[in-house]
């Protein structure tokens, strides 16, 4: 394996760093045995970046959704499968959180306060958040008395809890995490949910001659058949909620 080319695996880093890169590694573990290759992972600063790096062939598979509608093939990107969240339909929700000694029960009580996102293209952190607000009737930035992009969900949530922002928008995922659960039990509380969310879903480079899409496909969506793949399907749910892989709908 050692004179097999690195497989490179792109991310954004939605949660801490060092967090994600652990909640990945079986992930990784288990491509590198199935595709026979090194496979090495690549924490990007933004989903921007992440796309910058796909065009400079220096990331070979990337979990992301591409910014602009129509992108993946542009890109050079072909997109796999999805990863499946433990919820309706293997979905996610963002979710509003604040403190709970705040006395917030509302978005409307959010008014004058300030408020952090987590990236311009986070879905949970921005995107179906500002749905919401937009079907309350709510114009973020004149709402809030400032808004700011935080990088990540932990950040989101550390500034909540030490008063930097009097809310956030965050993954519903947090709730269970194991850094995060007590905190949501004793001191945060959720004022909205947002519309289920679909996961990113897994792509590659199309022109990666060493990484065949239908092969990624297959052992990304047919790890529960193999004692080794169900071990680390199991970490990875036990880290990050992901249950499983599926298939795309026609036409993502």
């Amino acid at each position: 394996m050692n004179d097999r080319p690195v497989i490179r695996f792109g991310a954004f880093p939605f949660l801490d760093r060092a967090v994600l890169s652990n909640a990945l590694d079986p992930l990784l573990k288990h491509l590198q045995i199935r595709l026979g290759s090194p496979v090495r992972l690549v924490l990007v600063n933004n989903y921007a970046d992440l796309e910058k790096l796909i065009r400079q062939k220096r990331v070979d598979i990337g979990w992301f959704t591409p910014r602009r509608g129509g992108a993946t093939k542009a890109l050079g990107l072909t997109s796999v499968c999805r990863p499946v969240i433990g919820g309706e339909g293997g979905a996610y929700h963002g979710i509003i959180v604040a403190r709970r000694d705040r006395g917030f029960t509302s978005i409307r009580d959010l008014a004058g306060q300030a408020f952090a996102y987590v990236d311009r293209q986070s879905k949970s952190g921005f995107l179906f958040p500002n749905l919401l607000f937009a079907e309350q009737g709510v114009s973020p930035l004149k709402h809030f008395s400032r808004v700011e992009f935080v990088g990540n969900h932990d950040r989101c949530l550390a500034g909540v809890l030490d008063g930097t922002f009097a809310a956030a928008a965050v993954t519903d995922l947090m709730i269970r995490s194991p850094a995060w659960a007590a905190h949501f039990a004793q001191d945060l509380t959720i004022l909205a949910s947002t519309a289920p969310i679909l996961p990113d879903p897994i792509v590659v480079r199309a022109d990666d001659t060493a990484i065949a899409p239908a092969s990624l496909s297959e052992i990304l969506r047919g790890m529960a058949s193999s004692s080794e793949g169900v071990h680390a399907l199991s970490q990875l749910t036990e880290r990050i909620g992901i249950t499983g892989f599926s298939s795309l709908r026609e036409g993502e």
